[in-house]
């Protein structure tokens, strides 16, 4: 646990885990995955620059989540065969 946050660990990871099999059936691929988190993270900054700061967290949440799914979604047994 040295090196996972107490609150990446026990909350995002949790959810993200939960995610993973609903974005393999509907057939997204980590890069996939990656490009949502990277888009949701870019409009949270948006959000945060033009003071929507609650817009701006809820968006950087929703990257975290979809973050945490891009690799556990390459590694999860349904993906890999």
């Amino acid at each position: 646990m040295a090196v996972e946050e107490f609150l990446d660990y026990y909350f995002y990871r949790r959810i993200a885990h939960r995610m993973v099999p609903l974005l393999h059936k509907i057939g997204m691929t980590p890069n996939q995955v990656t490009t949502v988190s990277l888009c949701l993270g870019m409009s949270g900054a948006y959000a945060v620059l033009h003071r929507h700061f609650i817009l701006g967290a809820l968006l950087a949440i929703m990257a975290i989540f979809f973050d945490c799914c891009d690799g556990a979604h390459f590694y999860h047994p349904f993906f890999l065969g």
